[in-house]
């Protein structure tokens, strides 16, 4: 069970740090 949770956890970070990359440097 917690290892899902850090899953989804890790999931979502790398999800808002591909989505920042592909914003560029603002």
């Amino acid at each position: 069970m917690e290892e899902t949770k850090n899953k989804v956890k890790a999931d979502k970070d790398m999800l808002r740090w591909s989505h920042k990359n592909m914003a560029g440097p603002v």
